[in-house]
């Protein structure tokens, strides 16, 4: 991470995508920006979301969300 911090935030950024679209059901559409549908996920459909990411002493990024 240290070595190079910006890959580091893109496979972050890439992790979180994925656990949003997967397991919570909120997709992100690239074509209409700001554009967001909601499917079932492993708490049923999620009505809304806040969330916001923090980086560590480190540098180590990590992310506070409410469903």
């Amino acid at each position: 991470i240290a070595s190079d911090p910006c890959a580091a935030t893109k496979f972050f950024h890439f992790i979180i995508q994925v656990i949003l679209e997967e397991l919570m059901g909120i997709i992100f559409l690239r074509q209409k920006r700001g554009h967001i549908v909601y499917k079932e996920g492993v708490f049923g459909t999620v009505e809304a979301y806040v969330g916001t990411v923090q980086a560590q002493g480190q540098g180590t990024l990590h992310l506070h969300m409410l469903l």
